[in-house]
């Protein structure tokens, strides 16, 4: 077994391996769904932060609009929470002489 020391790394491993299993887990309900229902909408959305900016897409339905916004905003102040507590951390430690 592989030791992973840092916890923000092993962060992210368990939410890659959450989004993967997420993806899985959608294709095989779409597959198991029947197609002849009635009234059923379907749609993708996706969010990619490149630096502090959060690029947001979706396919489908107009009602993912406010979520695709809503998690845009989640992530963005997310993104501004790490970067200031290991901006905070950094300039804590470069004044250790």
């Amino acid at each position: 077994m592989i030791s992973v020391a840092n916890p923000l790394l092993r962060l992210g491993i368990i939410v890659l391996f959450a989004g993967l299993a997420l993806i899985l887990l959608s294709a095989l309900l779409q597959t198991l769904t029947p197609a002849n229902q009635g009234g059923v909408s379907s749609g993708v959305a996706g969010c990619v932060i490149l630096l502090f900016i959060p690029i947001c897409f979706g396919l489908g339905d107009t009602g993912f609009l406010p979520i695709i916004i809503s998690l845009s905003l989640i992530l963005t102040l997310a993104l501004i929470l790490i970067n200031f507590l290991i901006l905070r951390k950094l300039a804590g430690s470069g004044h250790s002489e």
